[in-house]
């Protein structure tokens, strides 16, 4: 009889044991699947207010810090250079319209985080025809006093049909067109340009002629002959040196140079007047 309660009494704290556990296991369910929907509906919300073409309101989505990565690669921080990005768009092509598609939610209650992924579609009009972009995206939103904003948003482009638009990367044309036109206009008769960072070039154009009486082509690789070198290496050599300590950009010139002061036909150095802390005119003058 013993035996038989204790039995019994084993199975009931297991199942109060069970019950809790379970309930709490439910509670946190039902919970993100709260977040979840908001977090869609505020995805509504947002591809509603795009479609609006209303800055203010695609800004009630985002936190005040929040970082856009756009399909061009350009970078945004903060609500309102975004919503001033998004103004000059809605300007340059008023029939600019983006609606965003969540595939997949996950949320991270316990630190009020949550990531969204999902496909998207561009759709606007450019001189040579209508335009439709579209690719996946990645959003990371944070639950802030119990609304869901977005912190980050990353955008690529996987597709792009109708035009000119998807043959080159418009960043990249936008510098071309800037180069072509100065060609164009006559204020010069070719130039090169070149952009590179720490990965390597980044960006290289030709535009015009490299001789104008033959009218031989410019190309990345024309030889130019480039005056007044000296300075910019000299500087370079200089500041190399400041950096390793040999020389300090407070010590009198005449320390280094062997010029004479206040002889009138000779360069006059003159001190500085303080600390030198940022770029200024070289104090070296003749007279």
């Amino acid at each position: 009889m013993v035996l038989w309660r204790a039995k019994h009494q084993s199975v009931a704290f297991v199942f109060v044991a069970c019950a809790a556990y379970c309930g709490s296991d439910l509670g946190a369910a039902r919970q993100q699947s709260t977040d979840e929907q908001m977090i869609r509906d505020a995805r509504a919300r947002s591809n509603a207010a795009i479609a609006a073409h209303d800055p203010v309101a695609i800004g009630r989505v985002w936190m005040e810090n929040v970082h856009v990565v756009t399909s061009t690669s350009v970078q945004a921080t903060g609500r309102e250079l975004n919503q001033q990005r998004m103004t000059r768009q809605f300007t340059n092509r008023p029939d600019t319209i983006y609606v965003r598609r969540p595939t997949a939610i996950e949320v991270y209650p316990q630190w009020a985080i949550a990531s969204e992924r999902g496909e998207w579609t561009g759709r606007w009009t450019e001189p040579d025809g209508a335009l439709v972009i579209e690719g996946t995206y990645l959003v990371q939103w944070r639950k802030i006093e119990g609304q869901w904003l977005v912190q980050a948003e990353l955008y690529v482009p996987t597709r792009c049909r109708g035009g000119s638009y998807c043959s080159q990367r418009p960043a990249m044309a936008a510098i071309d067109k800037v180069l072509a036109d100065a060609v164009a206009r006559g204020e010069v008769p070719g130039v090169v340009a070149m952009a590179t960072d720490r990965r390597g070039i980044v960006y290289e154009g030709a535009f015009g002629v490299a001789d104008v009486r033959s009218g031989r082509p410019m190309t990345v690789d024309t030889v130019f002959r480039i005056a007044s070198m000296t300075k910019p290496v000299t500087s370079l050599a200089l500041m190399q040196l400041v950096e390793q300590g040999h020389v300090s950009l407070d010590d009198p010139a005449e320390k280094y140079l062997p010029l004479q002061l206040h002889e009138p036909d000779r360069p006059r150095l003159q001190a500085a007047r303080g600390r030198i802390v940022s770029c200024r005119p070289s104090p070296l003058r003749t007279g």
